[in-house]
């Protein structure tokens, strides 16, 4: 038997850093449950000189491919192996994330209303886990994020080296994404190109498509390494006229919290209830997702219960997936806001 210690990466937002203790364990949970069937058991926190550390045991030891997971995980600091001597010995475990893209990418950027970083990317790796395609998550996937904002799921696809899209209503989100993006790839000296073009709907224009090809170095991109980024400035109720059909191995999307988000309405308006927007727009995301791909969709449970999301996204078709430690990720993000995330598979 195997006794393993994750030290959780720290962080400025103490109500964060506090559900992330949670958050993590099931994390790994559904790592195991998805991808490794390892059996890992026991899991608890454990103060290791003075410090929380979150511990698991395992028949198996944590090997070369379980490692490249575990390096992904959303607030994973450190991971070392508990050795069983007369007093506690902590040998670390090289970890490793193959980043594509430098982590700075998600964080430099910094607005009102964004979602917390490591929550994204908890997000972006369940939802990998859940889908049939676990076992090629090194590998170029398509994700789309339908209702973009400015582009923190998208930043954290190219850290990955994901190929990544998204829709975005908002002309001023999109635009800033777009702006921001172009700077970091020309102060960061990555080699690409940008295309732009109108958007139309019934002959008239409603936006802009941003497509981005890029590569770290000249060498990948002539060696044609890159990276796509492709972001069109509409509602996402059209997604699917902008892409192919079942293309995508992950739908993510942050739904509008009802504090400072909206979603548009058939009048031009904003909504800040997420309810509309998911049915409106399901039928669209559903044509884009690949059989065996998962949509993931974190929203305010103070403003739409988790059975009302549940329901609409089994009327359209979807499985939604429940185990104890998927249901168990609903945590506070502020007075205002109880975030929780829901995962839905096309079989």
């Amino acid at each position: 038997m195997k006794k393993y210690g994750v030290l959780i990466k720290p962080s400025f937002n103490k109500v964060f850093f506090e559900s992330s203790k949670k958050l993590m364990i099931n994390e790994i949970k559904i790592l195991d449950q998805m991808v490794l069937n390892q059996n890992y058991r026991d899991f608890q926190l454990e103060k290791i000189g003075g410090v929380d550390y979150i511990t698991f045991v395992t028949d198996e030891e944590i090997g070369d491919k379980e490692l490249k997971y575990f390096s992904r995980l959303s607030s994973l600091y450190s991971l070392f192996e508990i050795l069983p001597t007369q007093e506690v010995t902590l040998r670390p475990l090289v970890i490793d994330e193959e980043k594509y893209f430098d982590d700075d990418i998600i964080s430099i950027l910094k607005y009102t209303g964004k979602t917390n970083e490591d929550f994204t990317k908890m997000m972006l790796n369940i939802a990998i886990f859940c889908s049939d395609y676990a076992p090629n998550f090194t590998q170029r996937l398509p994700i789309l994020d339908p209702v973009a904002g400015r582009g923190t799921t998208l930043f954290q696809g190219l850290i990955y080296g994901y190929n990544v899209y998204g829709v975005e209503a908002s002309k001023k989100s999109t635009h800033a994404m777009m702006t921001f993006l172009k700077r970091y790839l020309i102060e960061k000296h990555y080699k690409h190109k940008l295309e732009q073009s109108k958007v139309r709907r019934k002959g008239r224009i409603v936006g802009k498509r941003f497509t981005f090809e890029a590569a770290p170095t000249k060498e990948d991109y002539k060696n044609n390494n890159i990276v796509t980024i492709d972001v069109v400035q509409d509602d996402t109720r059209y997604a699917d006229r902008y892409f192919k059909k079942e293309y995508f191995c992950a739908i993510i999307g942050d739904l509008p919290y009802g504090v400072q988000h909206g979603s548009p309405t058939n009048q031009g308006s904003l909504t800040r209830n997420p309810k509309k927007l998911v049915k409106d727009a399901l039928p669209a995301w559903i044509k884009l997702l690949r059989p065996g791909g998962v949509i993931a969709l974190s929203w305010n449970v103070r403003i739409l219960p988790r059975p009302q999301l549940e329901k609409i996204v089994a009327d359209s078709g979807l499985k939604v997936l429940h185990s104890e430690p998927l249901d168990n990720l609903e945590h506070v993000v502020d007075s205002s806001i109880t975030r929780d995330l829901l995962i839905a598979k096309k079989e």
